[in-house]
């Protein structure tokens, strides 16, 4: 981020402009979500998500299709979440992407087939 944004992001939380990133996830990675803008939130479960996705910061916040214009939660001078695993109070928009990437686990057999001439 440039220090300018950085500036604006916490001391200028009336600007509607969005900064925006991509990340991509190749393989299956299990992503949870916390997406803030300056009037809702969303805070998603863990779910499965792979391929690229595009971020936006901002009013509204948006991480690939999910946004605070469906399903999201007013609020009135921030809220208290544990998506970083510490109880931390958010008032000003943010992104924040937690995400997990399982190496699956191949299990392997060796068969022996004897084939014959009769």
């Amino acid at each position: 981020m440039k220090q300018q944004e950085v500036y604006e992001l916490y001391n200028n939380p009336t600007t509607t402009e969005q900064t925006q990133y991509s990340i991509n996830f190749p393989e299956e990675t299990e992503v949870q979500l916390l997406l803030f803008d300056d009037l809702k939130y969303i805070e998603t479960t863990p779910f499965i998500f792979s391929g690229i996705a595009n971020i936006h910061v901002g009013v509204p916040s948006v991480f690939d299709t999910t946004t605070q214009t469906t399903n999201s939660t007013a609020y009135n001078s921030g809220i208290i979440s544990t998506i970083t695993g510490a109880s931390i109070t958010y008032n000003n928009p943010i992104v924040i992407l937690k995400y997990r990437y399982f190496t699956p686990i191949i299990k392997t057999s060796t068969n022996i087939i004897f084939l014959t001439d009769i």
